[in-house]
Order: structure tokens, then sequence, then C-alpha cells
């Protein structure tokens, strides 16, 4: 069975017939042409549970080819154009020498196949060519066996090399391999009560609870970790992550971290290796103790463009009650990435939203780092980093979270409350799927003078999401309706961290009579 299945996954024979897996004796028998061959032979029904549990994994087998078949299907160009590569082994061999595919393009997803006939008593270790495979540059990988349909999370050893534990024969025969998304970054200064200029001092202990340790470069001799667990930061110079956090970076992440100025400023940045510098990154912000009624500045925008944002004292003490920078305060970057250079993200302090919906733009999509940054004579102080990506759910997972029941009222079109707003457009809108809360949540239009209002909510993230909001209008309800997408779209502001209230305005002069709609999608 197991060079069954190994044979099947290869792109070299695009069909098979079945057959060959039941009762076929192992060659290394005495030679007996009545049972080393099957066109030779019956199915011996005695042996009908072994031949049942056989026939269930080459169906199961012929299910992995079928929905892997953009990876796996039968080569139809050269075998040299195939994205294919060897799967080497590191001590204990397979029976048989690994192989796996990969995705050239889109998504980094990758299968490999083993031909682990016999058991592996303490596991077989890999060696993935990542690079090759588009799987390079992430800290956990997700490898989904397909026959048994369990998954295990596994960190790389020397770099590309990972240990499959307690392999059984076929049932490990096929790997599907993921980066894993979940990612956590936290640093909470720790010096273990000893104040140090070595920056990367006691870090296991202060980084706990993190996905990978990462220390910092670039420490200016005056900078150094306080006896109470804080980074002083003294007279300039900048202190990096020494770590390129791309491709996580790429994703939907938040990043907060506390910060006081001591004297003159301070500042706090996310760069790349283009915009390299706090007043050249599109994500950046400083506080400033000094000077004029400005006590906030914050980039966002395309990187390399200069300071974009100030806020001023009034603002921040009309926000939070309160402000003084000389105090310890949590500020934070929210991002939504649209794509691995661009995106939104807002900037809260203490929780607060102070530029809910900001862009950025990077220029360039391989590097991603966190610098701090004072200026020369200037003093602050930092403390609790945490970094999380923000892994948004889809529909299936927000439906899970409201509490629908699968196969009972969770479908898209399902309204279980009876509001008129299908579970799709609870999703999109806001709503609860199990209230009746259309009243709240449902658009909403005027009409003045010449002009018709009309405002709906849409998530921040409607992009990744697969989301797509759109007005149709039509001067006849039995006429045609005609798609206008967002072309009547005037303003869109925040509401919250999730949603937007997006406003639109048509003009309707000389129109007796006019119908309007809200469609929304989701690829």
């Amino acid at each position: 069975l197991v060079y069954f299945g190994y044979s099947m996954f290869q792109p070299f024979i695009p069909i098979w017939f079945m057959g060959n897996e039941f009762n076929v004796r192992d060659l290394t028998e005495s030679y007996d042409p009545m049972h080393s061959r099957i066109y030779y032979n019956r199915l011996t029904w005695a042996d009908y549970d072994t031949n049942q549990d056989h026939l269930n994994a080459v169906r199961k087998m012929i299910y992995i080819r079928k929905k892997y078949k953009n990876l796996i299907g039968p080569s139809t160009h050269r075998l040299k154009d195939k994205p294919m590569v060897k799967v080497p082994v590191v001590g204990t061999q397979p029976d048989l020498p690994g192989y796996g595919y990969y995705n050239p393009s889109g998504d980094p997803v990758g299968i490999i196949v083993l031909g682990t006939k016999t058991n592996a008593v303490g596991g077989i270790r890999v060696k993935l060519p990542l690079a090759e495979m588009r799987l390079d540059g992430y800290v956990q990988y997700n490898f989904h066996n397909l026959m048994s349909d369990t998954i295990t999370t596994l960190a790389p050893e020397n770099g590309d090399e990972f240990v499959l534990e307690d392999l059984s024969a076929w049932d490990s025969l096929i790997y599907k391999i993921e980066p894993n998304w979940t990612f956590t970054l936290l640093d909470n200064f720790d010096s273990g009560g000893v104040a140090t200029g070595d920056l990367n001092h006691n870090l296991a202990v202060r980084q706990a609870g993190s996905s990978a340790q990462y220390g910092y470069t670039l420490p200016h001799y005056a900078h150094q970790l306080t006896a109470i667990g804080e980074l002083a930061m003294n007279d300039g110079e900048a202190v990096d992550l020494d770590a390129n956090l791309m491709p996580y970076l790429a994703s939907n992440f938040t990043v907060k971290v506390d910060g006081k100025v001591t004297t003159d400023w301070i500042s706090f940045s996310v760069i790349g290796d283009v915009d390299n510098a706090r007043h050249l990154s599109p994500m950046s912000f400083l506080v400033r103790a000094f000077g004029n009624d400005d006590v906030l500045w914050v980039n966002h925008g395309v990187g390399g463009s200069g300071w974009s944002m100030s806020v001023s004292q009034g603002t921040m003490d009309a926000a939070l009650g309160s402000f003084n920078p000389h105090d310890w305060h949590t500020y934070e970057f929210r991002v939504a990435a649209s794509s691995a250079t661009s995106g939104t993200f807002g900037f809260y302090v203490d929780g607060v939203a102070i530029a809910p919906s900001l862009t950025y733009q990077f220029n360039d999509s391989t590097d991603r780092t966190l610098r701090w940054v004072n200026p020369p004579g200037g003093n602050g102080l930092w403390d609790n980093l945490e970094l999380t990506l923000d892994v948004y759910p889809e529909y299936e997972g927000w439906a899970v979270d409201e509490g629908l029941a699968a196969g009972m009222n969770d479908a898209r079109a399902d309204d279980p409350d009876l509001d008129g707003m299908n579970n799709l457009v609870e999703y999109a809108l806001g709503g609860n799927p199990l209230v009746d809360d259309a009243a709240v949540y449902a658009p909403v239009f005027n009409i003045s003078g010449d002009w018709v209002t009309y405002v709906y909510n849409r998530r921040h993230d409607y992009a990744i999401r697969g989301l797509t909001y759109g007005l149709k209008v039509s001067v006849d309800l039995s006429g045609t309706w005609t798609d206008s997408g967002t072309a009547y779209e005037t303003a869109s502001v925040a509401i919250d961290s999730e949603f937007d209230s997006v406003t639109n305005k048509i003009d309707i002069t000389g129109i007796p009579q006019g119908f309007l709609q809200l469609e929304i999608t989701e690829n």
C-alpha cells in the first residue's frame, strides 16, 4: 500500500487501475504466481476487514490527489518544469526517497511524500528546501498529515530540519505544509533586578510567551536595562530589534509599547529596508515634551515623505482627559494590511483612537523590524513591548464566534433572527445574527432637496476578508438594476476599530422616483 500511494502521488502516472492493493503477498515470500499477481487471485473474503481498511486508505489517497490536484496532479509539461523538490532525510532513512511539491505563486504551501513502509521509531528528520518551496522565513510550520487528518506545529531545527515523530507506515505517507500564522513577540525588559548595558540580558525570561526570542542591535553605549525592568535610552542613537519580521508584518498585526519622555522626545517606528529612519517610515510616532503645542507627530502615507501629521496638546487632552508626555502611556498601531507593502493602520494611545484610519505604503516588501530612537541629549523609557498577528476570522470563524449552529443556521443565506438581514449581511455590517438589530445596523438614507444620502457600515479590512460592498440603482423595480459600486461614495469615517461609516450622495435632480440597494458579495 505504501508503494501504491508513493507512486500514485507522483506526476508520472495520469491514471491507474485499482485492484493490486488486495491480497498481494510480499514478493520476498517463495514465488507463487497464484498469489503474487492480482489477476491470478480472487479476493479472500475471510480477510474482509483488512481489505476494507486497505480500500478505505486507497479511497483516501484518491481523495487527496483530487483535492490537491493543482499541486499533485499529473504533469502536462516536461518533468523538469514541474514544481517538485527532493526531500532529503537526515539519519534514519525511509524505504523510498522523499519528494515534494510546492506552489510557485500565490499562497505558500507545500506537500511532501515519504515512503515509510516500516515504523520509524523516534521519527524521521527531514531537511526541507524551504527557500525553493517558497516557505522560508517563518517561525513555525503546520504539518498536516493528510492520511490521519492530524496537524502538528513544528519549529525548524538547524535552519531547515524537522522531526516528524512516531511515523507508522502508510498513515504518515503524505503531509501538507503551511506556515503557522500564529505569532507573538513579548518583551517586558525584565533585567532580573540588575542594571546592565547588555540589552539582550535575561532574554529568555523577559520574552517568555513569545513565538521566538529576538535580541537587539545597534545599542548605544548609554542605553541600558534598568534594575526595575525598563529600556532606558539616553543621549541619542537608535535601538533596533535584531530580526526581520517579514513575512509576518505583511499581514494584519497589532504592536503596542509603553513609553514616557524624560527629556526632549522619544520615537518608535516600524521600518523597512528602504524606509529605515523614523521620519522616513510610513508607520511611526514621536512624542514631544518641549516647544510648541504639538505633543505628538505621526507618520503615515508613502515611506520617505517625512512627518505627515501633528496632534496638539488640546486634542490629546480632549481624547484622554489629560495627557502628559512625561507620564507612562501605551502607544499602539493596529494594522490591516492589503498587501505586503501597504494597507491602513489606526494609532491609539491608552486604548483611545487618536487617528483610527491612516494609510501606509512601504517601498520594499522584504524587510521589517522595530526601531526606538531619541535625540542627542534626550532621554526616555520604554516597557512592555507586545506584537501579535491579527488573523481576522473569515465568515466561518465569525459564525462560530457568534454561536451559530453548524448545518442548522450558519449558512450565509440563513436569517435565524428573522430581522431581514441574512448572516452574510450581519457579518458585513456588524450585526448580531441571533438578535433582531436591523434597526441599528441596516443602511439608512434621507432625502434633502435634490440629494439622497445613503449610509452603511463597512469593515476596515473588507478587502482582506474578500468582501465587496457596492450600490445598485434603478428607476423602476421591474427594470434593470445598474451596478454603481462605490461611485457615489463621498466619505468613510471610522466608527470603531473594526468598522467605518460609509456615506454616499446621489444627485436626483429631475428623477421622479428611484430605488437603491446595497449589494454585499464575498469572494
